[in-house]
């Protein structure tokens, strides 16, 4: 199914205990302006009081992120790569 994925969305399958691997923004992510490489995939592992922790690929560790900052992120990257939300089902 393609749509136009939001943040409720997120939240349904972390609820089922299904991760969601996001596209967002690693200058915004990283709050690092000077970067040039601005497209980063992210997992979302949990959330819970406002707060969604995920693993990075970048140094395979596990972060946390408070919701408004991490949608600020997965919504800026639209303007230059994407803004995906993929899972992967059994």
């Amino acid at each position: 199914v393609i749509k136009k994925p939001s943040i409720k969305d997120v939240k349904k399958f972390l609820k089922r205990k299904i991760p969601v691997i996001l596209s967002v923004n690693s200058r915004i992510l990283y709050n690092n302006l000077k970067q040039k490489i601005t497209g980063h995939f992210i997992v979302i592992t949990k959330y819970k009081n406002g707060i969604f922790w995920y693993n990075d690929p970048k140094d395979g560790r596990r972060h946390s992120i408070k919701e408004d900052d991490l949608i600020f992120a997965w919504h800026n990257n639209i303007l230059d790569s994407s803004g995906y939300l993929l899972i992967i089902e059994k």
